[in-house]
């Protein structure tokens, strides 16, 4: 919390909220998480499929059976003030 105190602000709430991403499949997830970033941009299509094979394995434990994807998340969620 030092860097809100460091910004002038004082924490009025700080939380660590737990929660489930849901994507209509690991394709769409990456394609997403690409394409809202410069990179997406520059990548050329057999990047693009490599960096999508490599994460269809990497989150394949998270796949479910209709094909989604469905994953666990962890944020810091801080409301502070001046």
């Amino acid at each position: 919390m030092e860097l809100f105190a460091d910004a002038g602000l004082r924490v009025q709430v700080a939380t660590n909220p737990a929660g489930e991403s849901q994507f209509g499949s690991i394709d769409g997830f990456v394609t997403i998480e690409i394409d809202s970033t410069p990179l997406g941009e520059r990548l050329d299509p057999a990047a693009r499929q490599a960096i999508t094979a490599d994460c269809r394995d990497a989150l394949a434990a998270w796949r479910t059976a209709d094909g989604s994807l469905r994953f666990p998340f962890v944020t810091n969620l801080v409301v502070a003030r001046p």
